[in-house]
């Protein structure tokens, strides 16, 4: 990346949901819709309007377009949490996509796929100073099981909104992960209002820190 090709190169890979970052008090960078669409009916269920609040979750279309979006919103100033999860192959693709990851925010291997539980915050040691929200395996796997070891281990309410979200969707292979996690995250604040992921929790958390509050 050079002085002369930066400009190009973010007008090329950017679109405009990507600029709204550009507004955000806060800005939550994402792997991609799944979490883009979740994220804020679990928050909003904790208190925190996104809108209201100015934060502003925002999928960058794969996990290794994180560094990228990560350094160009960093150099405006702009807060921010980064959350992504650790599925791992231990040799293919996703091993590589850890591997940067870990190399950009200044983390071990190790530590990052060493998260325990269903989710974890590290702090990212290279600048600007990030929060970094590390999920166990996938989002949805990692917020199925949250639910289910809150749930007693039973874990059939989220298999079945899975479901229901299918049939009413009818996604196609590969396709509106997003649009099916969003269901669910409505179906299990609507039906189990006491239920939090930890992940929100840690979210909110990292949010209070920054001076942002719900009710």
């Amino acid at each position: 990346m050079t002085v002369q090709n930066i400009g190009p190169f973010y007008r090329t890979t950017s679109n405009t949901q990507l600029n709204e970052g550009f507004f955000a008090r806060v800005l939550v960078l994402v792997e991609g819709d799944t979490e883009e669409l979740a994220l804020p009916v679990f928050l909003e269920h904790a208190g925190m309007n996104c809108d209201l609040l100015g934060v502003t979750p925002i999928g960058v279309h794969g996990k290794n377009q994180i560094p990228k979006y990560w350094r160009l919103f960093g150099k405006f100033g702009i807060p921010m949490i980064v959350v992504f999860d650790n599925d791992d192959d231990a040799t293919g693709a996703k091993r590589d996509s850890n591997v940067n990851l870990a190399n950009c925010f200044g983390l071990r291997l190790d530590e990052l796929l060493g998260v325990r539980g269903s989710c974890a915050v590290l702090m990212s040691r290279h600048a600007p100073a990030t929060p970094v929200v590390v999920v166990t395996g996938d989002f949805e796997t990692a917020l199925r099981n949250d639910f289910a070891l809150w749930n007693g281990g039973v874990s059939r309410p989220y298999d079945e909104l899975d479901t229901e979200a299918r049939f009413l969707i009818k996604p196609l292979a590969g396709q509106n992960k997003g649009q099916v996690a969003r269901h669910i995250a409505r179906g299990l604040t609507l039906r189990y209002p006491e239920y939090q992921p930890s992940l929100i929790g840690l979210i909110t958390a990292e949010l209070a820190k920054l001076g942002l509050t719900g009710r």
